[in-house]
């Protein structure tokens, strides 16, 4: 008998608010100064995103990070209140200097 693998479950939504913003592979890795190469790794092999790249990638965008985690074309706001929202910002942020304090 063969097992299927399924895929990992996807946490975030990178691509889909990419495309959504109209925003190529090229355009994103120059706003990050990286390769094409790595916006396409980033989006397929999200496990290894961690907090800062996460960061960058929404500000790449325009985004607040915190909107990675929900489809572009979900109604806005649905499911958290404004604490929830002003919580998970803080939480980031606090994410992200940590990382740059211990250079992980």
């Amino acid at each position: 008998m063969v097992t299927k693998r399924t895929p990992p479950r996807r946490l975030l939504f990178l691509t889909e608010w990419r495309k959504h913003l109209g925003i190529s592979a090229e355009t994103m890795a120059e706003a990050m100064g990286v390769e094409r190469e790595s916006i396409h790794r980033m989006e397929r092999e999200q496990n290894r995103m961690n907090v800062e790249k996460m960061a960058r990638y929404a500000e790449a965008l325009g985004i607040p990070p915190e909107k990675l985690w929900r489809k572009p074309t979900d109604q806005e706001d649905v499911g958290l209140t404004a604490e929830e929202r002003q919580q998970a910002t803080e939480l980031l942020k606090k994410l992200v200097k940590i990382e740059n304090q211990t250079g992980h």
